[in-house]
């Protein structure tokens, strides 16, 4: 994402990391990235960028080590 101003505390988000001037959100995984664009909207946000990204490989080892294998 990238906006003019600061984003608020949305709900179904995990974690956001700003890196440059973007911001990477990371959704919970029943989290619909379009309720998240809708809510951004609503806040009278512009919004430059809205990009769904797949994790990386990284991202996706990181996960499973620290959540374990079921």
């Amino acid at each position: 994402v990238q906006a003019d101003g600061d984003l608020p505390d949305l709900s179904g988000v995990l974690q956001a990391d700003r890196i440059n001037h973007e911001v990477k959100l990371l959704l919970e995984e029943k989290t619909d990235p379009q309720s998240v664009l809708q809510e951004l909207l609503a806040q009278g946000l512009r919004l430059s960028k809205f990009e769904i990204a797949v994790p990386t490989l990284d991202e996706i080892f990181i996960k499973v080590v620290q959540e374990g294998v079921e």
